[in-house]
């Protein structure tokens, strides 16, 4: 049985108003932090045609697979966000018979392939995915020759139209492996350690990391909020799991016994007092220099 897919040609044959995924791809080697956001390769020429395929009957999948919920009809899922929700609340199984699921999963696997990403990509942040428009037949270029007779088991695309698209909006060498968006080498950071005056001892240390690359380029920094004026918690038990632009966390716990910090990145292991296993540090101390006094609320020390 032959498969085909009825394109509208204002959404699909513009690409200022629905971008290809080269032209997305060429956005994040620009910036190659929006590689961990899925959104960031969202809503493109590309996605939309595979998540059309994926509606065809007996193909891809059987039983075929729809846009909603398999057991409520009227909730719809598409794009990262209710992809990962839908398998996060439910199963892989509800999302086996969902299209967007599949884009969603060719989406993650082509960012990990183009920017040597160690983790999946996640969905961050919604707003920067762009919406196509409405389709009108009016808008459609010249040439084309409008929906043939779908009945017609005979009836063919518009492979000129086809052939026009491919050569508007691809471009091979976007799909090469990127740059590594840091400079290899040895990486550094600063850590800022406070103590707070919290009665809820061995639950009160927070910490601010500004993170460097080999050529000391800033590649990831803690960004404090209203919820973390002075930092995030470092203590055992629940340990600070900074990221930034290289492949692993570094995870930062603080001891309050003895006094040092114990860090971890991948397969490395060290403390700020006993360098060993890949990494060391300097000590700055604390402010003020005798330790925390709650008289004046925090302390902190450099690392």
């Amino acid at each position: 049985t032959n498969h085909y897919l009825v394109l509208c040609p204002d959404v699909f044959f513009d690409i200022t108003k629905t971008p290809s995924i080269s032209t997305q791809l060429r956005g994040i080697r620009e910036d190659p932090r929006k590689a961990t956001d899925m959104y960031s390769l969202y809503n493109n020429l590309g996605g939309v045609y595979l998540h059309e395929t994926f509606h065809w009957e007996y193909t891809v999948t059987n039983p075929k697979a729809t846009d909603h919920d398999p057991d409520h009809i009227s909730v719809t899922i598409y794009g990262p966000q209710e992809v990962k929700d839908e398998a996060t609340l439910k199963n892989t199984r509800a999302n086996s018979v969902i299209a967007d699921a599949y884009t969603m999963v060719a989406t993650a696997m082509l960012l990990m392939q183009t920017f040597n990403l160690a983790d999946p990509p996640q969905p961050l942040s919604p707003a920067i995915a762009t919406t196509g428009s409405s389709p009108r037949s009016d808008d459609a270029p010249s040439g084309w020759l409008g929906v043939q007779n779908t009945s017609d088991s005979s009836s063919q695309p518009d492979w000129n139209l086809w052939q026009l698209s491919i050569d508007a909006q691809i471009d091979m060498d976007d799909y090469a492996p990127g740059p590594s968006p840091y400079a290899t080498g040895t990486c550094s950071f600063h850590l800022k350690e406070t103590q707070d005056c919290d009665i809820d001892y061995g639950n009160n240390l927070y910490g601010n990391v500004v993170m460097m690359d080999n050529n000391k380029n800033i590649i990831g920094k803690t960004v404090n909020d209203i919820e973390h004026p002075i930092g995030y918690h470092m203590d055992d038990g629940n340990p600070y799991s900074f990221t930034s632009v290289l492949p692993h966390p570094l995870v930062i716990t603080g001891e309050h016994e003895n006094d040092y910090v114990q860090f971890t990145y991948g397969n490395l292991s060290w403390q700020s007092k006993t360098p060993n296993g890949g990494g060391t540090c300097t000590v700055g101390g604390w402010d003020p220099r005798d330790g925390p006094n709650c008289a004046s609320k925090a302390a902190h020390q450099d690392a």
